[in-house]
């Protein structure tokens, strides 16, 4: 059944009247007719199964079947990867989405070769959140991961409660490898820092690793930015 988001959802004697973007998406996209079902979900907790009881240009009248509460996960996934050029980060974000991650931060580093003004950043955010909104509904997603602004890595620190664990994907096979007994316990957080084409800077490296960040190798081959993100969160997947 498809799944479409749409924040502040506010009911209305059983039934959902869905405009806009998402109308559009309704009509144009997943070529919905009435009498078609559809999952609509507040991205806060509710998933609302309805059936599109009318169409119009601009509207679509849904009657609201069952409303249930969506689980939420026992972690927090969190991909802070460096900027990485061309498309190659708009792929990361669907893929990243598909795999369940929570947050993903961008961040720019001494070795980023990406350069965004203040607009530039605004319209990136932006874009990266469409992107992982269309890859979490067609996916079947229950929620919505957040696309922070972009931010410097020189002065970001992990943080450093019981229950958060902080992994840096190093691109040396003498690191620990990542694995099942790389996750004590039950994190309630797992942040996975991924550098950028040329990787960290050591500096880079050795800052993270004081503030409490675990170094993993995922193998012997150098990976690219993009495949070493997605290789560590679907690890991470079987692992959890």
């Amino acid at each position: 059944m498809p799944n479409v988001f749409i924040e502040n959802i506010q009911p209305a004697h059983d039934r959902i009247s869905i405009i806009g973007p998402a109308h559009h998406h309704l009509i144009h996209v997943l070529r919905l007719q009435v009498n078609d079902h559809l999952n609509v979900l507040d991205n806060a907790g509710h998933i609302y199964e309805t059936k599109i009881s009318t169409l119009s240009k601009n509207s679509a009248d849904c009657q609201i079947i069952r409303t249930a509460a969506v689980s939420a996960l026992a972690y927090k996934l969190v991909l802070a990867q460096a900027l990485i050029k061309g498309e190659k980060m708009d792929w990361l974000v669907q893929k990243a989405t598909e795999l369940g991650v929570s947050e993903i931060l961008p961040l720019i580093t001494e070795r980023t070769q990406v350069k965004l003004s203040v607009a530039d950043a605004v319209h990136k955010q932006v874009r990266w959140q469409s992107i992982a909104q269309a890859a979490a509904e067609q996916c079947e997603r229950s929620d919505l991961p957040v696309i922070s602004k972009p931010v410097a890595l020189k002065g970001y620190q992990p943080g450093k409660s019981a229950n958060e664990l902080s992994l840096l994907c190093a691109a040396r096979s003498q690191a620990e490898k990542l694995q099942s007994n790389t996750l004590p316990g039950s994190p309630g957080k797992i942040t996975i820092f991924v550098g950028p084409e040329g990787g960290f800077s050591a500096e880079e490296e050795n800052t993270l690793i004081d503030n409490g960040c675990r170094p993993i190798s995922l193998g012997s081959n150098i990976l690219r930015a993009e495949t070493a993100a997605i290789a560590c969160l679907s690890q991470l997947n079987l692992f959890l």
